[in-house]
């Protein structure tokens, strides 16, 4: 199964190369983005956490 980190434009929309999946025990997962003034990313998981709300990480 794993656990997949997930990153969304602000508008929830997928980009390339944008997301990572851990298969088996790992200390961390990360993703390289740019992001220009103004932007921001909404980021998920897989499996969810139950206390889990969205959010928009503005740069």
């Amino acid at each position: 199964m794993g656990f997949t980190l997930r990153l969304l434009t602000e508008d929830l929309q997928l980009f390339e190369n944008n997301q990572d999946t851990a298969t088996s025990p790992v200390e961390m997962l990360y993703l390289e983005v740019v992001l220009e003034s103004g932007e921001g990313l909404v980021w998920e998981t897989e499996p969810i956490s139950d206390d889990w709300e969205r959010e928009i990480l503005w740069l």
